[in-house]
């Protein structure tokens, strides 16, 4: 059976990034987009209307994914595939999903099919733990801890922040998880990573891209970056200052989410 593609058009969603250079590992997810889906519209957007409106006011204008939808419908496009470039499903996953859900409801698209974040259930967190012995330094110590930083969200969806590190911790005992908000934090980490031998620790941030969170607030040199946190603490740190979006394995699993958006939308 021959699928129809030709009324298909990808929309990618992304929190966004303002810090110049911050916005690599979306291009490399585009391109990867473009290599497995040759000849159908690739679009991004930006879900955050913060980011929008400081890349405004520094005369770079993005469009929010409404805003890519209906462009995309205006050049023929009724069946849209939304990829989400989050890592976990939160309230900005769920907000850009109901505002691309409404187009549908009133007739601009006839068809729209989200492409779930990283972390969407436990299988896709059992797959990104299969996935991090790719993206660990090579010159990573067997006595130094790694420790992935995710965001944090009250939401439910951060569960599987948990689910992941217990995967990759059946594999390899110092792995830990930090979160930005809602802990824990430095201290905790390494008060625990010292207490299970680690002699020193990686951090790797579990945020799609290297922005202010990654530059700044992980890998940054000030007393209230995580990595002088634990070196403060007695855990000597460094940080792979990289977005989740420039690991290749990682980029990988979000494309199987956008093949199984695609599916939905034209089953074989």
């Amino acid at each position: 059976m021959i699928t129809r593609m030709n009324d298909i058009a990808i929309c990618i969603a992304a929190h966004g990034a303002v810090l110049p250079g911050s916005d690599e590992g979306f291009a490399a997810f585009a391109n990867d987009v473009r290599v497995a889906y040759p000849g159908l519209p690739v679009a991004l957007a930006f879900t955050s209307s913060m980011v929008r409106e400081r890349l405004s006011r520094s005369g770079r204008d993005m469009p929010s994914p409404p805003q890519v939808i209906r462009e995309l419908a205006r050049q023929g496009s009724r069946r849209i595939a939304v990829q989400s470039l989050h890592v976990i499903i939160g309230q900005d996953y769920e907000d850009a999903f109901a505002a691309c859900h409404v187009l549908c409801n009133e007739g601009v698209i006839d068809e729209l099919a989200m492409g779930q974040p990283l972390l969407a259930d436990d299988a896709s967190a059992w797959a990104a733990a299969r996935a991090l012995p790719s993206i660990i330094p090579p010159e990573r110590a067997a006595d130094e801890a790694l420790v992935l930083v995710g965001h944090g969200s009250g939401h439910k969806g951060a569960m599987l922040y948990e689910t992941l590190v217990a995967q990759a911790r059946a594999a390899d005992p110092l792995v830990f998880l930090g979160l930005l908000s809602g802990g824990p934090g430095p201290a905790e980490i390494a008060a625990e990573a010292r207490r299970r031998g680690a002699r020193g620790a990686w951090l790797l941030p579990l945020l799609s891209a290297p922005g202010m969170h990654v530059r700044r607030d992980i890998a940054g040199d000030s007393p209230g970056s995580w990595t002088s946190g634990l070196s403060a603490h007695g855990l000597p740190a460094r940080c792979v200052a990289r977005g989740a979006l420039e690991h290749p394995a990682l980029r990988a699993l979000w494309l199987d989410h956008l093949r199984a958006a695609i599916a939905r939308l034209a089953p074989p």
